[in-house]
């Protein structure tokens, strides 16, 4: 018996110093909570939050959060947050993955032991390759912004535009930013909406005169046409047809994030021309 029981310590000890047990733990643990107990995200762009500690084990020799922490915890936000939009699923709907090309991190003050914080985590955008996030550590005591990172996360077997594509059509019209308060249930292939209210519809000119208008809907919307106008109650009533989609629009990324991609690209062309690899053995 008691060989038996230092058989199995031995065993702990070996598998907790040759794996990362707790984020192979967390990790499974974080998509299950985001998947089973928290609600759908159905706005693609907007902030979800992801709370957090700081433990003795995530500290260093000045008693302060590790450098490396912040990674870790970002992985775990990032992972919840593309769960629960619906990115992963659409992943694996599609047999594609996706996998971390790059990333960068500002540090503005350190996160001290027991200190609560949250990730708030964001899709920034994405090109024809990649996703963007960003994801902000706040501190739970005053708000500030304690650590600032951006991530690049690189699709393989599919594209950016083909997933959003995707959650469009799986969400049977809806758009993928929540861009339009539904005024009635879908009708045949259409799904009528109501544009009487913010925050995200808004037109490029008034519904005056007579012809076409165009409506603008926070740059993801497209293939849009007026379906009726009519007042009720004291104001004008707007309702649009949304039908399929054809092309989703990617909103315009942050001037600072496309520096940052330029400087990646730069390197990246620098790292191959030293290595001797072209741009199809890399795609390879």
């Amino acid at each position: 018996m008691l060989g038996l029981l230092v058989a199995l310590l031995a065993l702990g000890l070996a598998v907790f110093a040759l794996l990362d047990v707790w984020y192979l733990v967390r990790l499974p643990c974080a998509v299950l909570r985001a998947r089973l107990l928290q609600p759908r995200v159905r706005d693609l762009l907007a902030e979800q939050r992801f709370p957090g500690r700081v433990l003795p084990s995530d500290l260093d020799l000045l008693l302060h959060m590790n450098n490396a922490r912040y990674l870790r915890e970002a992985d775990f936000a990032r992972v919840a947050h593309l769960t629960r939009c619906g990115v992963l699923g659409a992943l694996r709907e599609l047999r594609a993955h996706t996998v971390l090309a790059a990333s960068c991190a500002r540090h503005r003050r350190s996160l001290r032991l027991l200190e609560p914080f949250e990730v708030r985590t964001r899709l920034l955008g994405w090109d024809d390759r990649a996703f963007y996030l960003e994801a902000r550590f706040v501190s739970l005591r005053d708000g500030f912004v304690c650590a600032l990172l951006r991530f690049r996360q690189h699709l393989l077997g599919t594209s950016p535009e083909r997933v959003v594509q995707h959650l469009c059509q799986r969400r049977k019209g809806h758009t993928c930013h929540q861009l339009c308060h539904k005024s009635s249930p879908n009708k045949g292939n259409r799904v009528i909406y109501n544009l009487t209210r913010p925050p995200y519809c808004r037109l490029w000119f008034p519904l005056t005169g007579m012809g076409p208008h165009i409506l603008y809907l926070s740059r993801l919307a497209s293939n849009v046409q007026l379906f009726k106008r009519g007042k009720g109650r004291g104001e004008q009533r707007k309702e649009v047809i949304c039908g399929m989609l054809r092309k989703v629009e990617p909103p315009e990324l942050p001037a600072d994030l496309q520096h940052w991609i330029s400087y990646n690209e730069a390197s990246s062309q620098l790292l191959r021309m030293e290595s001797g690899l072209s741009d199809v053995t890399k795609d390879q």
